[in-house]
Parts: C-alpha cells; structure tokens; sequence
C-alpha cells in the first residue's frame, strides 16, 4: 500500500531504540517519503527505516561528517542528501526547503515558492503558517537536549507530531 504522507524526523543522534521504534511501528507501511533534517551522527543507522519509504532525503547536520565514506553509505541505501538549505520537490507538496539550522527560515518566507520549509536543529516541534507557507519542526527522535522524542507527519490533512 503507497501512503501519500511524509515522515519528517530530525536530531536522532545515533538513537537506536527510536529507530527501531518507527521501523516496528510503521512496518508494511510505505511513506512517499521520509526526510530526516540533520544530526543522524552514524549514516549507517538509516538502514533501519529505509524500507519503509519510497524515497529518501537527508541534511546534513551541524554533528554530521560528510566525507566519502559516508557519502558512499548514502549512495548505497539510495539517499538523496545534500548541506543545508536543500530544496526538493515532492509530487503533491510540491517544493520543499530542508535545512537544519533555522538560518535562512527568513530569507525563504519571503520567496514566492516554496510551500513546505522543514528544519531541525532546536530539538523543540514547531508548527507555523506564515506567508503561503507551512514550517514544520518535528523536534527530536532522540533525548539528547529534549524531554520528549517526537517526529511529524504531513499529508493533505496537514501536519500532525507523534511520540516515540
């Protein structure tokens, strides 16, 4: 069964339960998507809940090394990844900005498109409408800086955040 809905998770920092948490949780299931906004620290881990989506986005974090052996990590699990800002385009959401730290959230208010921005990095969820514009973070899926482990769920009914 193809679902139309986004999983968007951030600042797991090598947190295996939760990982496994969603890979149980969601098994059978196929996401459009899953975007994960940064600080994964292992790339590795990623294998966990890469069956569980069609396609695959990552952006790099502030704890994150991007260096060919974790490029070559990424190529192989078939992850589409780039630094922050990185923008993409999803069939029905249309263009996304991914980043992690929420430094050009101003700048990209402003732009006709996009109609999705999604960051990390606060570990706190946020959810705001601002200009045309949906801005989504799903906090943390890992306690490190968070009392709660959390991840968000969009689709055309709009945005709702889970607990791990």
């Amino acid at each position: 069964m193809e679902d139309k809905t986004i999983l968007l998770i951030s600042d797991t920092h090598n947190d295996l339960k939760s990982f496994r948490i969603l890979s149980d949780r969601f098994k059978g299931k196929k996401f459009l998507a899953s975007i994960h906004l940064g600080d994964v620290v292992d790339f590795s881990n990623l294998s966990i809940l890469r069956d569980i989506s069609n396609e695959f986005y990552l952006v790099k974090g502030n704890n994150d090394i991007l260096d060919l052996s974790t490029s070559k990590i990424l190529r192989d699990l078939d992850i589409s990844f780039s630094t922050s800002p990185f923008e993409i385009f999803i069939e029905n959401f249309g263009y996304i900005i991914l980043m992690h730290e929420p430094f050009f959230l101003k700048d990209y208010l402003q732009k006709e498109h996009p109609r999705y921005i999604f960051y990390g990095h606060t570990h706190k969820k946020d959810l705001k409408f601002e200009n045309g514009k949906t801005v989504v973070n799903p906090g943390s899926l890992s306690y490190f800086l968070s009392k709660e482990k959390t991840y968000a769920l969009i689709d055309e009914k709009g945005v709702r955040f889970e607990k791990v």
